[in-house]
């Protein structure tokens, strides 16, 4: 059998945000800018879709000391404070980043059909989608042969080639 790409992990990476940084919600660019990269990618796949009321202080009430604890072991005491002084006393909504989710998996199709159709004993295009379906189902995220196909003629949202070192000046640390 013709080898391919691993899947995409389900988890948003650092990496993710600098290659596709310009798909990101302004809500998502601003969690980076405030509490950084690492700490913002932790949050965006621990949280996603959730509305967090963030605690203005670590003992403000009972219900924001268990908010502050909870978010001191997702994100750490550093980001946690940094995230109380920028939104503290408001609800926080964690974006889902879906349009940053579906490019990462469309380039996935795309690099796991270029694998598959070239070289000798390539596959013929249906027997390539169909492959890729299956990968697709067996990691719990199912796609249907024609979504698969409009993914791999689809252009990449940032015009550049898939697996290049991306060097955007969007956020300051990797």
């Amino acid at each position: 059998m013709t080898r391919q790409p691993p899947l995409p992990a389900r988890h948003l990476s650092v990496y993710d945000l600098h290659a596709l940084g310009h798909l990101l919600p302004a809500s998502a660019r601003e969690l980076v800018r405030v509490i950084g990269a690492q700490a913002a990618v932790t949050l965006l796949n621990a949280l996603p879709g959730i509305t967090l009321p963030v605690p203005k202080a670590a003992n403000s009430n009972r219900h924001g000391a268990r908010r502050w604890a909870q978010l001191v072991e997702l994100v750490g005491p550093e980001a946690t404070a940094l995230l109380a002084a920028q939104f503290g006393g408001f609800a926080l909504e964690i974006n889902t980043c879906a349009a940053l989710r579906c490019e990462r998996r469309r380039r996935w199709l795309r690099a796991g059909f270029d694998v598959l159709t070239t070289g000798p004993g390539g596959l013929s295009k249906n027997h390539a989608i169909e492959q890729l379906g299956i990968e697709l189902a067996r990691a719990g995220e199912p796609m249907n042969n024609r979504s698969i196909e409009q993914a791999i003629d689809s252009a990449d949202a940032s015009g550049l080639p898939l697996n290049v070192p991306f060097n955007l000046p969007l956020f300051d640390e990797v």
